[in-house]
């Protein structure tokens, strides 16, 4: 929240507790593409190009290991699709 710059190729992670994950952009001026990830790495949802400071809730619709943020268009951009693998050294 409150984050006014975020990169091209940067991005936000946020380790969950493998339950679905919900979030908001309440205080959030930045549009945001929120990628939802499982505990193997497979990414179960994809909100793109949020909208800044609503309050409607994101849903993971799915257990969430992660969720990883980048600035909205950016999953568009690379390709990046429900179904893809995840590979970092975050995700174990």
């Amino acid at each position: 929240m409150f984050r006014t710059e975020l990169g091209p190729d940067e991005a936000m992670i946020f380790p969950r507790q493998g339950d679905v994950a919900s979030f908001w952009m309440k205080n959030t001026p930045l549009s945001l593409d929120i990628i939802f990830i499982d505990a193997v790495g497979r990414i179960i949802h994809i909100a793109e190009g949020t909208t800044p400071f609503s309050e409607k809730t994101i849903s993971s619709q799915g257990p969430a290991q992660y969720v990883l943020e980048l600035l909205a268009g950016t999953s568009r951009r690379l390709g990046i699709k429900p179904g893809d693998q995840v590979e970092t050294s975050s995700i174990k």
